[in-house]
């Protein structure tokens, strides 16, 4: 038995795989957020072996210059992929030659600056030695390579978020779980290209199990050091694991009112904890301090680094609060990429039901049950309005800086395991014995709308048969499938027959996936309606 459970679950991860394989495959370059910066992060640090700043030049020329060519860039006007396709043959021919043609050069030129040099060195440390074997060769290709290598960074996670699902849900059910993550409709928008959240994933997800075990176990040694571990490299990573540290403390501050004879064991390993986070990223701040007079390097803070704390807090009442819920709403279940494709408005309304369902049905039940046994629940809910906090403080940095007035919600993908687990409970708590099977529904359901977001609304995009206006207004959209594919193999040097052929396997590794959950749950309620016999 425990042999069928590890087996279906590597078959949930080769599905989560070759899922993020065919996304990457049908993403045009650059059309991931601020994947080119990205990409010239590690293309910069591989080259010279230094960090980037956000005044000095730091995008190597050939980057700059794709942008002039592919269309949706700013330096190519916004150009819409339908009008790229319908330019003459000539010149259309001339376009997809000259992004062929597209090479990484070392020794090119370094052009503007880089405003995501904001973000801490990790990530593209860990890819500046892969980039360096592609110096020289076809940049597309090694986009798409890169972009492979992410996810299976991202795949890393899967073990821990087992772990995770475990502590609340059978094996079962954990592994509906994890199936539930891959096939949800946001996760490869933010984790099918170039980005520093693909090493995050893994770290965050490691992160809450090893919180979780805290609080279930009570406060030992070797998961204090872990912890401190988890959260320095993530910090180092992306600067939202700063928000962790609000139910890590609650977790300690819990143990240390509850256990009066283990107190000084309790802080001594939070100290411990603060040592170890402090040491792997403090570097990383005294660079900030270093080049931008501030500890904090977003590219928002370094403007406003001179504005006290007061002229601050003024600008909460310009923030248009109501646009920045709603633009996260959406981020939370599809943001369509860089060019903003979105469901129709139907969707996100049936959405925001769901939601505001969701968020009754867990309150009641945090409500009704007693702190103690409800511990586990209340920690899932701190990690997301810790993470809310952090946003509205990002937000309010974004307001008082005079850029932008609302972010995109993308960011929660990083937590979509958390919300998994929220909706999980909330389900099982109002359906009881039907769990299971409610759960399976709701995956199958999950799958056929992602698939029809990435067929029905991206491919017909990125192809040039529909613009984003008629598409958000149509609920199925007639085009030459084939056809598609076959533009975008050639913008992204993909065979389309390959494309087609993930597609093809991809449908079937899921059917078979479900074949294997419903057989284990058919033989679960055999098993459960069976009468005892004297």
């Amino acid at each position: 038995m425990r042999s069928k459970k590890i087996f279906l679950n590597i078959l949930v991860w080769m599905f989560f795989i070759l899922h993020g394989t065919i996304f990457l495959s049908l993403l045009p370059l650059w059309e991931g957020f601020d994947e080119w910066l990205h990409y010239s992060y590690i293309a910069y640090l591989s080259r010279t072996g230094k960090i980037p700043d956000q005044t000095s030049p730091s995008v190597p020329e050939e980057i700059f210059e794709s942008l002039k060519i592919i269309p949706g860039s700013l330096e190519n006007n916004h150009m819409e992929y339908k009008t790229f396709w319908e330019l003459p043959e000539k010149l259309l021919t001339d376009k997809l030659h000259a992004i062929a043609s597209l090479k990484n050069d070392d020794r090119s030129p370094l052009t503007i600056s880089n405003w995501q040099s904001q973000h801490p060195p990790l990530y593209y440390r860990l890819f500046s030695p892969i980039y360096k074997i592609y110096n020289n060769s076809n940049l597309v290709h090694t986009v798409i390579i890169l972009r492979w290598i992410s996810i299976i960074l991202v795949s890393l996670g899967f073990l821990p978020l087992y772990y995770l699902f475990r502590i609340f849900f059978s094996p079962l059910e954990s592994t509906l779980g994890l199936l539930f993550f891959t096939i949800y409709p946001s996760t490869f928008i933010l984790f099918g290209h170039l980005t520093n959240d693909a090493l995050a994933f893994p770290l965050f997800s490691s992160l809450i199990l090893l919180c979780f075990l805290q609080l279930k176990n009570g406060i030992s040694r070797i998961h204090s050091i872990l912890i401190g571990c988890s959260l320095g490299l993530g910090i180092i990573t992306k600067l939202y694991f700063l928000t962790a540290t609000i139910p890590i403390t609650f977790i300690y501050l819990v143990s240390f009112i509850s256990y009066k004879h283990e107190r000084k064991l309790i802080l001594i390993n939070f100290l411990i904890l603060i040592i170890i986070a402090c040491s792997l990223s403090m570097p990383w701040f005294y660079h900030n301090w270093h080049t931008y007079g501030t500890w904090n390097s977003t590219f928002h803070a370094t403007i406003i680094k001179d504005i006290n704390f007061l002229d601050k807090f003024n600008f909460l009442t310009k923030v248009n609060w109501k646009n920045f819920f709603i633009s996260n709403k959406i981020g939370l279940l599809w943001a369509g990429n860089w060019s903003f494709v979105s469901f129709p408005s139907f969707i996100y309304k049936c959405f925001s039901c769901l939601l505001l369902a969701i968020s009754l049905i867990f309150s009641f039940k945090l409500i009704h049950c007693p702190l103690d046994k409800n511990k586990n629940d209340f920690l899932l809910v701190l990690f997301s309005i810790s993470f809310l906090f952090g946003l509205m403080h990002h937000q309010l940095q974004i307001r008082t800086a005079g850029t932008m007035d609302s972010m995109g919600g993308w960011y929660w993908s990083i937590l979509l395991p958390n919300h998994i687990l929220i909706y999980m409970i909330s389900l099982k708590f109002i359906t009881k014995k039907y769990f299971q099977l409610f759960l399976f529904s709701t995956v199958v359901l999950t799958y056929l709308l992602t698939l029809w977001g990435q067929f029905n609304f991206l491919l017909p995009y990125y192809s040039g048969y529909f613009e984003k206006e008629v598409l958000s207004h149509h609920l199925i959209n007639k085009y030459p499938f084939l056809t598609a594919l076959q533009r975008i193999s050639s913008l992204n040097g993909i065979s389309n027959h390959g494309i087609l052929f993930f597609i093809v396997m991809e449908i079937l590794l899921f059917n078979t996936i479900l074949f294997f959950l419903w057989t284990q749950m058919k033989r679960k309620i055999i098993f459960n309606n069976i009468e005892p016999t004297s």
